[in-house]
Parts: C-alpha cells; structure tokens; sequence
C-alpha cells in the first residue's frame, strides 16, 4: 500500500455539479491610469525648463497639443500605395553632381524609404533598373502609383524597372512638370 503525501478525497462523477452555467463572467471597466500628484518640489524642479513632458503639467500637455495631435483618417476612401523616386547626389561640390547620383524611393502610405548609389542616372548601366526594381519588391506592393519629377533620366529608368517587372504587378506613373522643383512635397534640408 502506497501512501499519498497529499491525500486526496475521490468523488464520483455523479456527485460533481456543474455550476458553470449558473455563473456570469464580470465586465471588467476600462478606467483611466492613476496619476500621483508630485510633489512641490518636483513641481518647482519641472516648471524650470518642462523637461521632460509630464502629464500633470497643463503647460506640457498644451504645448504638445500641436506637435502630437491625433490625426484622423478617412477609411472609406481606397488609397493607392504611392512610390515617390527622385535622384539625390553625395558630392558637396556643385559642378561635380552627377559623379554620384542615388536613387532615393519613398514608400506612402508605409513610410519606407530607401537609397541605392548608383554609377550613372539613366539607363545606361543595368544596375540601376535592378536596384529600382528591388525597391519595387522590397515595398511588397503589387498594385502601386510612381510619382518622378519630369527629368527623362528617371522616366527611362522607371519605366525600364517596371518593364523588367513580372506581369503581376500593376504600376501606374505620374509624372510632374519638369519646371515643378518639389515634385514630392518633401521638405529640403536648408
């Protein structure tokens, strides 16, 4: 006979009533997090230059208001997913621009961005259309709109990497005006 360290009661199983039913889950209430009030010293301290942001200050929270606003988005209006190319240059020299030129690609509504160095802008070299038709398959859209400045270089090479694409991607263009210098709406740095 082996003995149980932890003896354990056996109960037939017509015995065991299932209350299950009987019973109602509770509704557990969302409620707001609790905020301590700080002390006055650490209110002395923070109303010296409101770093960092604390939620109690009224001055920190209306003064991120503009900076973090909660954006709405219309979720009833499809949007096409959008790839912004535009060419970029590594020399600091002005007359020595196009020794080279990087093809920069912004992803929208992702927010991806990439850049490839490149040897020349256009067709010329086989590497380009590949590294912009990798950007293509990096992004993982099938279905997509390319916006490019009106500079024919980049027409070309767009249009060659889209080409070499398999025939289940759809790609629309549009491209800009070659007068408009800010094709994107990307901000410069200045």
């Amino acid at each position: 006979m082996s003995r149980s360290l932890c003896p354990v009661e056996e109960q037939e199983d017509e015995e065991v009533v299932d209350d299950e039913e009987d019973e109602e889950e509770a509704v557990i209430q969302k409620t707001l997090p609790y905020i301590p009030k700080p002390s006055l010293q650490e209110i002395q301290d923070h109303l010296r230059n409101h770093l960092p942001f604390r939620s109690w200050c009224p001055h920190c929270i209306s003064g991120r208001g503009a900076a973090l606003p909660h954006l709405t988005r219309k979720h009833d209006t499809p949007t096409v997913p959008t790839l912004h190319l535009d060419y970029a240059f590594l020399s600091g020299e002005e007359g020595r621009a196009d020794e080279s030129p990087v093809i920069v690609c912004r992803a929208k509504p992702c927010g991806s961005l990439f850049a490839r160095l490149v040897q020349s802008k256009g067709t010329a070299h086989s590497y380009s259309t590949l590294c912009v038709k990798d950007m293509f398959e990096a992004v993982g859209y099938k279905q997509f709109l390319i916006k490019t400045d009106g500079e024919e270089s980049l027409k070309a090479l767009v249009h060659a990497a889209a080409n070499s694409c398999d025939q289940s991607y759809t790609i629309t263009f549009e491209h800009s005006p070659p007068t408009n210098h800010n094709p994107m709406g990307w901000r410069s740095a200045q």
